[in-house]
């Protein structure tokens, strides 16, 4: 992935810290630095579980796709990047991690996320 692409469109715009009040922008240093920070690509694939939702608008799935070559991937049809859908794969997920949901969890009703 490249965070330096992502922030390109915002060199010199001023940003406020909504918290601290803090004024800031991001310079052409901050993308070269970022730069030098990007791996340019992963090692040990099978460490990593990618989550990815074709509707991401932040980053370009096949992008992602493509940078975690060889990761497992869990692609959810239509999530954005904010991954809402999370809730619905923890299974998957405890799984990669070598754990697993207690059959009592499992079994107890549970709210959908979409649920209002």
């Amino acid at each position: 992935m490249a965070p330096a692409r992502l922030v390109a469109d915002w060199v010199d715009e001023v940003f406020v810290n909504a918290t601290t009040g803090e004024r800031f922008t991001v310079g052409e240093p901050h993308l070269a630095e970022l730069a030098a920070l990007t791996p340019a690509r992963i090692t040990a694939p099978e460490r990593y579980l990618l989550l990815l939702g074709t509707a991401d608008e932040v980053l370009d799935p096949a992008d992602a796709f493509a940078f975690y070559r060889g990761a497992r991937t869990l692609l959810h049809p239509g999530a954005d990047h904010g991954f809402a859908a999370l809730a619905g794969h923890l299974t998957a997920l405890l799984a990669h991690g070598g754990h697993a949901l207690s059959p009592a969890w499992r079994l107890r009703p549970h709210k959908d996320l979409d649920d209002s």
